[in-house]
């Protein structure tokens, strides 16, 4: 958005979505719209339920998390545009992105004036191929937050911003993204990344959504617990023997 309002272009922030919105986006001629998944799922349904088409859109652009295949193929239901996921945050702005129309690598293509690394548990940079801790600076950067020495230690670190991700370097110009790093799942000494097992069942043409979490189960204990929400729930063995196929943890519930 800063990027479109430096070159002089106009930016729109909208409060309301109903068809009001649809209406909005289709007098101004609208090229570009950005928005999270969510928001952007539910754009498509504002866009089927009052008949609108924006035959001016060149470029929807995500950000946030990652778009499910069943959302995208939502969306290509209504428009033709460019997809783009982008990967970034507030402290450190824009670092990479991917393009969705292209290709469905998971591969996102770093920013030019981004100095990005992978990391180990001792913030030793990690060689090309190796998976760990995504850390990040550019030029300008800052490097606390006001009035929280305690965030500061925990995300700055030798002019560096720790965003919690972990990743992989592919080449010099290209990584991948492999969840979050407070986010692994400790199951019985077995560190599970719940991320990994919802991507696996996001990329399933018949998955909606779906979450991957630790369970406690009377008897048993923790355990590894999996909601997932189905287009066809006449699906649900066909999944639940995909998962079995997939998953490496002894102990697993699907919800």
């Amino acid at each position: 958005a800063l990027k479109h309002l430096a070159q002089g272009k106009t930016l729109f922030h909208s409060s309301f979505m109903d068809y009001r919105f649809a209406k909005f986006l289709r007098n101004q001629n609208i090229e570009t719209i950005f928005g999270s998944p969510g928001q952007i799922s539910n754009l498509v349904d504002l866009l089927k339920h009052t008949g609108t088409d924006l035959p001016n859109l060149k470029i929807l652009i995500m950000g946030g998390s990652a778009p499910t295949p069943f959302l995208l193929n939502r969306i290509r239901m209504v428009t033709n545009c460019k997809l783009i996921n982008t990967y970034g945050s507030t402290e450190a702005g824009y670092v990479g992105s991917m393009d969705l129309t292209e290709s469905d690598d998971g591969l996102f293509k770093l920013s030019s004036n981004i100095e990005f690394e992978i990391v180990d548990e001792n913030d030793t940079p990690q060689p090309i191929g190796s998976e760990g801790i995504i850390r990040y600076r550019r030029t300008g950067l800052n490097v606390s937050y006001l009035n929280n020495s305690n965030a500061t230690l925990q995300f700055f670190k030798d002019g560096f911003f720790y965003p919690g991700d972990l990743g992989m370097l592919i080449d010099e110009n290209h990584f991948k993204l492999l969840g979050r790093a407070d986010n692994l799942i400790n199951l019985a000494g077995v560190k599970v990344n719940p991320e990994s097992i919802e991507g696996f069942l996001n990329s399933q043409e018949e998955v909606i959504d779906a979450a991957a979490f630790k369970f406690e189960m009377e008897n048993i204990g923790e355990i590894l617990g999996i909601a997932i929400v189905l287009a066809d729930e006449s699906r649900l063995n066909y999944i639940e023997n995909k998962v079995k196929t997939f998953l490496s943890v002894p102990m697993y519930k699907i919800f």
